[in-house]
């Protein structure tokens, strides 16, 4: 799981999740496909980014997801 601040679109981590999916050797290891998980991909004001950003709920329910690939 990449876990990041930016936008989910054309952030650090969807380039870094792409970068792992790509490589051969690090994609027949993986034992589930790796999931991005980043600020909604909207434009949002300063005042509201901690509305915006990954919290532990959002953290929680993407790995109970994946150990129940």
């Amino acid at each position: 799981m990449v876990v990041h601040e930016a936008m989910v679109n054309a952030g650090v981590g969807a380039e870094v999740a792409a970068t792992v999916q790509e490589d051969p050797e690090t994609f027949v290891r993986l034992e589930a496909p790796v999931v991005r998980l980043a600020g909604w991909s909207i434009p949002t004001p300063l005042v509201f980014e901690k509305f915006n950003l990954p919290d532990v709920a959002r953290v929680y329910d993407n790995l109970k997801k994946i150990l129940n690939y």
